[in-house]
């Protein structure tokens, strides 16, 4: 037999529960450790039926009468149906892996309605396991640390409250229904008259054996009924119709209309009392019966922290415990934080190239607030301390209110350096806040890392996910202005001609070599280029100089600065080791040999201005030049420079002013009759003090 569930009282929840015209508050679709019960809000007294393997619920199922536990585990497709000859159903697929928590701190917990998928409440603290969350009512989930909770003993309010609780560290979700219990008692009397109220106004005579009248007017026979205005009081007469002397005149007051209050008190418990005299008195309608039980001048709902309960009551009023007619009451009490803010963004890496759009999303009727850092520019010799970031350190703006309950925050590179940026949000409703979300990246245009070992699938040139190729890394040095790129192990360059147009550095991360393949070479054009402390080779004979008088680096328009750099290159033919136009080369505490067949010039500049300072310096071939510079200013000291070969010089200067002083000169020249260790010309002005010449 299909039955309401006795005594309770169904809520609609904030939060939808319900599935077309059936109101289903359990199960729900997800994936569950623990089996599920059945609990549909059937208070409209209709039939149910459900299955449980996708068939017809009204031809292959079972009769709905009560909460039910659906011992299945699994993957579950349960069918619910309304009776009647309108159609209405509703499939709700979900999914048992059955997990006790044993071992967990929670178990006992657990345990409470691991069997049965209901969790009685009827008083006292209901103490949830801290490391459990929990959210009411259904999804989206607004998830609270596990607490204790309570609710007021006065709570006249009886419910079925589905409930979800999350294991984040197994990420593990367990759904039961809490079932609320009345405790608070109330007045059963009641009052037997000869006639009834019904719909406030009118009234019924019941006993045809009495004569009645209502206030001063006459005496009468009984009517069926009669009808009074209830905004003031009225006196009802009756005595037997078998006139008698001294029969006994009997009568009642009827009271005007009162009105229901509702108070929220400092706790956030609505009272619900009557704003009338004090033979008022009220009931909520419960159960099957329709009936009016106990009665209550006044009574509280309540909720535990988490819920949200919305609904309307049908209350009985009684006066001097005559019933008087009904009162609908809506009300609303909300003690359920909002979920907490969503950030999604368009690439889920924390380490950014470009410019990243972050959306941060409320939910829905709920006000949005957030506060985005000023960008935190991180340590460019540790761009991973990122993980070190407090927000002591941050400049974070005042908390922002959104006019929408959701908003679009652009974040931008930094010239400065990689930039860390933090955002945090939450929302509120109705005075609840949610939990705190955060989201935090960084954009960096400029920091670029080179790996040719790593195992990452995608390659970004971040941490992560360094660059695998130097063709790869060049195209993305030449989207931006300014970068750096930390090189670890290898970084071989293999195609012919590499153009480079923006400004970068190439820093040593880890034993970092530089290798040039037979037939490469590097173009600067208008920008700069920094080496440091990193090896650069050239360790084949290098055919792509057997007949082109060419160089391994190229400058126009360009600075290039080689810095604690190790330099081995060995060539054929004609070589040079950087031609410069127009531009700027330093060179400092470094080591270079450099070593050619027939010819090497180590630098060759046309305009060029040219600083080395405390280096050594060997060339070999059978002409060895170390410096032929046309035009240009020079800056050369403290440095040792070595020739070898059948001739050769160490430096060749037209047009050159600047300093040449302090360097050891050695040479070890077949003809070194024939050469001047360093040749200028008329047109250049050279300060040549403190060189040491050996060999010439």
């Amino acid at each position: 037999m299909k039955k309401l569930l006795s005594s309770f009282i169904f809520l609609i929840l904030c939060l939808s529960y319900g599935f077309s015209q059936i109101k289903v508050l359990s199960p729900e679709e997800g994936n569950w450790s623990n089996m599920q019960p059945l609990v549909i809000d059937n208070s409209d007294g209709a039939e149910y039926f459900y299955s449980l393997n996708g068939s017809d619920p009204k031809t292959s199922g079972f009769a709905y009468d009560g909460p039910v536990l659906i011992d299945v585990t699994g993957d579950i497709e349960l069918r619910i149906a309304k009776g009647g000859k309108r159609k209405e159903e509703v499939t709700i697929r979900y999914t048992v892996n059955e997990d006790n928590g044993s071992g967990k701190s929670y178990s006992s917990f657990i345990s409470r309605f691991y069997n049965s998928g209901i969790l009685s409440y009827s008083g006292g603290v209901l103490s949830i396991p801290e490391s459990l969350e929990y959210s009411f009512g259904s999804a989206p989930y607004s998830f609270i640390e596990g607490r204790d909770l309570e609710i007021s003993l006065d709570n006249l309010l009886q419910r079925y409250i589905p409930c979800t609780f999350y294991d984040k560290n197994d990420n593990k979700y367990y759904r039961c229904v809490v079932q609320t219990i009345a405790q608070k008692q109330g007045l059963f009397a009641r009052k037997n008259l000869p006639f009834e109220i019904k719909d406030w106004n009118i009234i019924i005579i019941k006993d045809n054996n009495y004569i009645y009248k209502i206030d001063d007017q006459y005496w009468e026979l009984p009517v069926n009924y009669q009808t009074i205005d209830r905004t003031k009081p009225h006196v009802i007469s009756w005595q037997s119709i078998a006139y008698e002397q001294g029969n006994p005149i009997e009568s009642y007051t009827i009271p005007p209309l009162p009105k229901i209050k509702q108070t929220l008190t400092e706790d956030e418990t609505i009272v619900f009392s009557i704003d009338g005299d004090e033979s008022y008195a009220m009931s909520i309608l419960s159960g099957s019966s329709k009936e009016y039980q106990e009665l209550y001048r006044k009574f509280s709902i309540d909720a535990f922290y988490g819920e949200c309960l919305e609904g309307e009551l049908e209350l009985g009023i009684f006066s001097n415990s005559v019933y008087q007619g009904t009162i609908k009451q809506k009300y609303r009490l909300n003690k359920r934080p909002p979920v907490k803010p969503v950030i999604t963004v368009s690439n889920s890496s924390f380490y950014m190239r470009e410019d990243l759009k972050v959306t941060v999303t409320a939910e829905k009727g709920s006000e949005l607030y957030y506060t985005v850092s000023e960008p935190y520019i991180l340590d460019e010799n540790n761009i991973n301390s990122y993980a070190d970031v407090k927000d002591d350190d941050l400049v974070m703006n005042g908390y922002k209110k959104s006019s929408r309950n959701s908003i679009v925050i652009n974040l931008k590179a930094d010239e400065k350096g990689a930039a860390y940026y933090k955002i945090k949000a939450y929302s509120k409703a109705e005075g609840n806040v949610s939990k705190e979300t955060e989201y935090s990246v960084v954009i960096d245009q400029y920091n670029y890392y080179y790996d040719e070992e790593s195992t990452a699938e995608l390659s970004n040139g971040t941490i992560t996910a360094p660059f695998k190729s130097f063709d790869e890394l060049l195209s993305n040095l030449n989207k931006g202005r300014f970068a750096k790129v930390k090189i670890k192990g290898k970084m071989h360059i293999s195609q012919a001609q590499n153009v480079l147009l923006s400004n970068c550095e190439f820093l040593n991360k880890e034993n970092a070599e530089i290798i040039f393949e037979n037939g490469a070479n590097l173009t600067v054009k208008s920008a700069s280029l920094v080496i440091r402390d990193c090896t650069i080779i050239c360790s084949q004979k290098n055919q792509y100089f057997e007949t082109k008088n060419t160089a391994l680096f190229k400058l126009e328009n360009s600075v290039i600065d080689l810095i604690d750099c190790i330099i081995n290159t060995d060539f054929s033919v004609f070589s040079v080791f950087i031609d410069a136009y127009k531009s700027v080369v330093n060179v400092s505490n470094s080591i270079a040999a450099v070593v050619s067949e027939n010819f090497i010039t180590f630098i060759n500049g046309i305009k060029t201005n040219v600083t080395i300072n405390n280096s050594t310096i060997n060339v070999v071939s059978k002409t060895a030049i170390i410096i032929c510079e046309n035009g240009g200013n020079i800056n050369i000291k403290n440095n040792s420079f070595k020739v070898t070969g059948q001739k050769g010089r160490f430096a060749e200067f037209t047009s050159v002013s600047g300093n040449f002083t302090g360097n050891k000169l050695n040479a070890e020249i077949e003809h070194s009759g024939n050469f001047i260790a360093v040749y200028t010309d008329s047109k250049s002005t050279l300060n040549e003090n403190g060189n040491e010449h050996y060999g010439y």
